[in-house]
């Protein structure tokens, strides 16, 4: 029983020396292992690498003349999507240098980020931006676009009134941004644009237009046309036609998938034109 005692303690302590080993060889691999960050799973070495990146990057930028470095800093961590990185990408929106602000804006709105969406709602509605940083407007304005936030319709819609008949570059991208949003109200203020820039074709109020407002409402009916398009499926280039026509369909209206994937036209069988309402077959071979 003595020797049956001691080799069961032996056992018990061999097994206990042999737990607590691979207690530390799996302490080891964690330390190392994979963190999660932002949904995507990164290695530990390389979120450190990440986080020396990002901190390079944000020095660059505060030097006077390291634009064009951090721009290529900025490239370098673009497929990297993690918390890190965003908000590394946040910081420079708000820097000195325009064209790395311009490229920061535009890779965070990319990632859909919900705290970076406020901003992009508050410059918008901006007073001072439009005038004196025109180009970082219209970023903003892009920025907007990809959200796709109902939320926005305001600031964007007073956008569209007041530059449509002055500015094509801040209104149409004001425009695309607006219609965006796949909602029967957003149709109608559209077709309302789109007839508006269709008044300058003589008469009236329209032969008092200047060259300048002519051009800007030729330039502002090519997005709206495109943009109506883009968010119905439909393609009609007369306002007048689109209002028959949204009169019509409005109701139940069924709005496409604007995550659906482009339509191959090498394997479509069949369209069909929901404006005039006929359908185009290509038969089967034989």
């Amino acid at each position: 029983s003595m020797t049956r005692d001691i080799r069961t303690r032996f056992l018990t302590t061999t097994a206990f020396a042999a737990l607590l080993g691979t207690c530390a060889g799996l302490t080891a691999v964690a330390l190392d292992a994979p963190r999660l960050l932002d949904g995507a799973l990164v290695p530990a070495a390389h979120a450190d690498e990440t986080a020396d990146a990002v901190k390079a990057l944000l020095v660059t930028a505060k030097k006077k003349d390291g634009e064009a470095d951090a721009l290529k800093q900025l490239i370098g961590l673009q497929d990297n999507m993690s918390e890190a990185v965003t908000k590394g990408f946040i910081a420079l929106t708000k820097g000195k240098h325009e064209k790395l602000a311009i490229a920061a804006i535009k890779q965070v709105s990319l990632r859909h980020d919900k705290s970076f969406q406020k901003i992009v709602k508050s410059k918008i509605g901006d007073k001072k931006l439009p005038k004196e940083k025109p180009n970082l407007f219209m970023a903003y304005l892009e920025a907007a676009a990809e959200y796709r936030d109902p939320k926005m319709a305001d600031a964007l819609e007073k956008t569209v009134n007041k530059y449509l008949p002055t500015n094509p570059e801040f209104a149409g991208r004001a425009i695309k941004a607006y219609g965006t949003v796949p909602d029967s109200d957003v149709v109608e203020q559209l077709i309302k644009w789109l007839i508006q820039t269709e008044s300058t074709g003589g008469g009236g109020g329209a032969a008092k237009m200047s060259t300048e407002q002519r051009d800007a409402y030729r330039e502002a009916k090519q997005a709206i046309v495109g943009t109506l398009a883009d968010l119905t499926g439909v393609d009609i280039g007369d306002g007048s036609k689109w209002q028959e026509f949204w009169d019509e369909k409005a109701k139940g209206f069924a709005f496409p998938d604007p995550d659906a994937p482009p339509t191959d036209w090498t394997v479509l069988r069949e369209w069909t034109d929901v404006a005039f309402g006929y359908t185009l077959t290509i038969p089967e071979e034989t």
